[in-house]
């Protein structure tokens, strides 16, 4: 049996939207990573089946982590899951940068397996594919929105090596919004940037920024645009996207995935508030940060700083409240991801707070207010 393929003979036949977006990046001819090599989900269906890899499969493995390895310091291992009953499920196994050892990588593929069954609703319904990459060390990195529904780019920009610090809300990013049609840049927010991710000796590393960069702005005007002109040309091909993008230390800009991103015409960027999916909700207050043992949330307007994946994809998919406020994050993180293919009534609103039992009503607009 063939467990493993080139990302460049992939047709398009699986289902998971990180696979298709860099086979789409890719035939396009728009900068992605380099030695992209798709462990098929045949290898997870064979492990759910024996609860190990077979000989076959570890000697595949281990050839191609050897010639990825030869083209690069190391190697990074990226997960592209997919089940219909819940989609969160692709946020919910973390990918492993710089791996080192065929011992470390075996081992990290076995515990993405395990976690995915653990977490799937039906595990033997899961589409799991694996991504094998050269692992590449970047000094800048973020994320778009191809179209926010006035013809504007939607642009965040953070300093370091992985878009993980922006994507779990843990980092305020730079953000620009970027005209389609001339590519000016029509408004930029420059964020105060406390740390970064970065590739050390040791491996990869939460560091603090020094001081005299703490206030200085990410990319430069030539970059933003860059950016913003590659990913129209995914839109053309695709319509708008969801992409995340890095600056490597060479300089060179590639895209490290694109999504569809179909709620584009439904964004408005409010003077305190995002709509991250919109609806009409009314109801009373909670203010949380880990799922109750009891209390029915149905009817109840959750509150939450917790971005937490696990968290996020118990509350939508099994508790269904009315509504979601975000109290931190960005249009961008995983949890405003899932929340929107939840089609789940979310706003992001940071500096807003209610008690609990107090009743509210979110409007279309994104407008929040007390009900007395």
């Amino acid at each position: 049996m063939i467990y493993i393929q080139p990302l460049s003979e992939y047709n398009f036949n699986l289902q998971s939207k990180k696979l298709e977006g860099l086979a789409r990046l890719v035939k396009l001819d728009i900068p992605t990573v380099s030695n992209l090599f798709i462990v098929l989900p045949q290898l997870y269906q064979e492990f759910q089946k024996t609860n190990k890899l077979s000989s076959s499969a570890v000697n595949e493995l281990k050839t191609v982590f050897s010639s990825v390895k030869k083209q690069g310091d190391t190697v990074t291992l990226r997960n592209s899951i997919f089940e219909s009953a819940n989609p969160g499920i692709a946020f919910s196994v973390v990918n492993t940068l710089n791996i080192k050892s065929f011992t470390e990588f075996k081992k990290r593929l076995v515990l993405g397996y395990k976690k995915a069954a653990r977490m799937a609703i039906d595990p033997i319904k899961v589409e799991f594919c694996y991504l094998i990459q050269s692992f590449y060390s970047s000094e800048k990195c973020g994320t778009l929105l191809s179209d926010t529904g006035q013809n504007q780019i939607f642009l965040q920009a953070i300093l370091g090596q992985h878009t993980k610090l922006l994507l779990r809300g843990d980092i305020e990013p730079d953000t620009y919004k970027i005209n389609k049609r001339t590519y000016k840049i029509a408004s930029r927010e420059i964020s105060v940037k406390k740390h970064r991710i970065k590739k050390l000796g040791a491996g990869i590393k939460k560091i603090r920024v020094k001081k005299l960069d703490q206030y200085q702005p990410v990319l430069i005007d030539k970059q933003i645009i860059r950016i913003a002109k590659q990913s129209q040309i995914a839109e053309r091909a695709f319509g708008p996207q969801e992409m995340e993008w890095a600056v490597l230390d060479s300089g060179q800009i590639i895209f490290q995935e694109t999504r569809d991103f179909k709620q584009s015409k439904s964004l408005k960027f409010l003077e305190k508030a995002e709509i991250i999916f919109p609806a009409q909700a009314e109801g009373e207050v909670l203010n949380l940060k880990k799922i109750p043992a009891s209390t029915s949330l149905s009817d109840r307007i959750i509150i939450t700083s917790n971005l937490n994946i696990a968290f996020i994809n118990k509350l939508a998919f099994l508790h269904r409240p009315k509504a979601i406020i975000l109290t931190r994050g960005s249009l961008t993180s995983h949890a405003a991801t899932i929340l929107r293919e939840a089609r789940m009534t979310t706003v992001l609103a940071r500096n807003i707070a209610f008690k609990d039992n107090e009743k509210i009503r979110i409007q279309k607009d994104g407008s929040i207010k007390k009900i007395l």
